[in-house]
């Protein structure tokens, strides 16, 4: 969420919006051994890899960037999992052992784009900051975090999203998963942005269209688990 009193006021060009594998061992997710140490601390990553790779070990990471790739180094970890963009934006693209698919691990909403905040109101500053927008950047974004308000999903959320454009169609693709992997729930839908209605309207419009899908089909049900309190169950 964008703080009170402050605008969007720009949208970079994204960068690639997919998770990297980070490991010695292979160049793909199949390719490492079983119940291979992964390390990260996203709930949304931890979800979507055991829902492929069920036998993971997977271990809390922290740090920045450079820190995270040293402990592996280390040995502490088979593998890790960081944001393809930022290791990109770092010059530390050699360390990718491979990019991980959407379909497979979907990334966070906006991952990949930079946004560009200036107070509301600020006609100097955001004529000049408008000029920086990316229009296919921004109409990606619009859609995916209209469905993150809608589903009231957070960092707290193993939740995964990515919205492309193609000629005039928006495509929107989302999933939701269990943090065990064992129950996932996904949806792709598109919408034409032609029409008296603005792009970005739609845009929005296609993104809670995709969460009232996924509600509809259990969502809820998953985001009401994660946030039920540990002890909640407990005399």
């Amino acid at each position: 969420m964008i703080a009170e009193g402050l605008d969007l006021a720009a949208v970079l060009e994204r960068e690639d919006p997919r998770d990297a594998l980070l490991t010695s061992l292979g160049a793909h997710l199949e390719d490492l051994p079983p119940a291979a140490r992964v390390g990260t601390s996203s709930l949304r990553r931890r979800a979507f890899l055991l829902r492929a790779r069920p036998d993971l070990t997977l271990l809390e990471l922290r740090g920045n960037v450079p820190t995270r790739i040293e402990r592996l180094a280390e040995g502490k970890y088979d593998a890790i999992v960081l944001a393809t963009a930022g290791l990109l934006r770092l010059d530390l693209a050699a360390q990718i052992a491979a990019r991980i698919e959407s379909s497979v691990l979907p990334p966070a909403v906006s991952q990949g784009a930079i946004g560009v905040c200036a107070r509301a109101g600020d006609e100097h500053a955001l004529q000049w900051l408008r000029s920086l927008d990316h229009a296919t950047t921004r109409l990606a974004i619009t859609a995916e975090r209209a469905l993150l308000r809608r589903i009231e999903g957070g960092c707290q959320v193993p939740l995964g999203a990515l919205a492309t454009l193609s000629g005039n169609r928006l495509t929107l693709r989302a999933s939701v998963c269990a943090l065990d992997g064992s129950v996932s729930m996904d949806c792709d839908e598109r919408t034409h942005l032609d029409g008296d209605a603005s792009p970005l309207a739609k845009a929005a419009a296609l993104g809670v269209h995709v969460a009232e899908k996924l509600l509809a089909r259990g969502a809820g049900i998953i985001i009401a688990e994660q946030r039920r309190p540990a002890n909640q169950d407990l005399p």
